[in-house]
């Protein structure tokens, strides 16, 4: 039987399994604000939200960019570093999945909804409404949507997913 660990939460240690409040009642709260903008205001809230969206989208774009290609770099060089020869748990302990299991439950876990149904239909939406001003279902759509599809299903996303596992 495995011991039972404390864990450190907001600065002070607590037993595993111990709801954190704070954190709980922020996200419950900002969610019942926004689900009730939405039944009470749809239009409104639907404008406020499309514009948010678009300044993101449009002024913020390329912080997302650079952040997925930092992600790349910030993930090599965590690996080949001194960092990546780091074990989590007791000194004497022994893994509980070996290195292939623990990536294969990572994959699975990060994208099985999404490569089942969004990832090999999403080219066809770039495709037929393109971005940049492209003529739809034209052969330049089609290596757009290609290229587009690879940046949510290439090695950036992966990066983003592997920064966001480290803590």
């Amino acid at each position: 039987m495995p011991k039972r660990r404390d864990n450190f939460m907001n600065g002070r240690k607590v037993k595993g399994g111990i709801l954190d409040v704070p954190v709980f009642t922020v996200s419950v709260t900002l969610i019942l604000v926004l689900v009730l903008a939405l039944f009470t205001f749809p239009s409104a809230t639907s404008a406020a939200m499309q514009n948010a969206f678009h300044f993101v989208v449009d002024k913020l774009g390329f912080i997302y960019t650079w952040a997925g290609i930092m992600s790349v770099v910030g993930v090599l060089y965590f690996s080949f570093s001194k960092y990546g020869k780091i074990k989590f748990g007791e000194a004497d302990e022994k893994p509980e999945f070996r290195d292939f299991t623990w990536v294969a439950t990572l994959f699975t876990a990060g994208i099985a909804a999404a490569i089942l149904y969004w990832a090999p239909i999403e080219w066809v939406e770039y495709y037929k409404a393109p971005a940049l001003g492209l003529e739809p279902l034209s052969w330049e759509a089609a290596e757009w949507s290609g290229a587009y599809t690879f940046f949510h299903w290439g090695i950036i996303p992966w990066a983003l997913y592997t920064i966001s596992a480290l803590p």
